[in-house]
């Protein structure tokens, strides 16, 4: 008797499970649905780990930003924040622009940035939006000692190539910097600077 009851129950979930509705293979965009029923913020991730991702930086090369958006008033996101590395100061400067109806309802989103690699995730992804959102992202105190200046461009880091629109790019080897600004980002994923050639 026990086992029939196992085996339905099993069935059941199952078939609960497999419905189109269900899928986690398919991410929607239906903001009020999807993202405020508790998912997990990746800096909380970190935070778990006993290191404080705000100020405990020479442990950590990646620092989160979590933010609440209405996509219908759109919003100015701005952040900047230094690393010490391999003993020299980075500091980094982001500007996020969302423009008024780029998505429906609110999102919570966290903006991930990585000193080793010059780049930022805006989690979570897959996230399309109605109206591209505008990024300036710069590091000033850049190493590139392992870098090639003349062989850098800004782009989508995790998957094909895409065609990035952007007003302007600023790469000086001298001075340490690597800038970019109003790259039109259509979705949510992982962009920086790699090589082009």
């Amino acid at each position: 008797m026990k086992k029939i009851a196992i085996l339905i129950l099993a069935s059941l979930l199952f078939m609960v499970g497999c419905q189109d509705d269900n899928s986690i293979l398919e991410p929607t965009n239906d903001v009020a649905n999807s993202l405020n029923k508790g998912r997990v913020i990746l800096s909380d991730g970190l935070r778990d780990s006993g290191i404080d991702i705000s100020s405990d930086n020479d442990k950590l090369s990646i620092i989160s930003k979590n933010f609440t958006v209405d996509g219908t008033n759109g919003d100015v996101l701005v952040v900047s924040e230094t690393y010490r590395k391999n003993g020299k100061i980075v500091s980094m400067s982001a500007k996020l622009t969302i423009p008024q109806n780029a998505f429906k309802g609110k999102l919570t989103f966290d903006m991930i940035f990585d000193f080793d690699n010059y780049s930022v995730q805006l989690y979570p992804t897959p996230f399309t939006f109605d109206k591209p959102v505008l990024l300036d992202l710069g590091f000033v105190g850049v190493d590139f000692s392992t870098l090639d200046a003349a062989n850098l461009g800004f782009n989508y880091l995790d998957g094909e190539t895409e065609s990035l629109k952007y007003s302007s790019m600023n790469i000086n080897e001298n001075l340490g910097i690597l800038k970019i600004l109003e790259v039109e980002i259509p979705h949510f994923s992982r962009y920086g600077w790699t090589r082009i050639k």
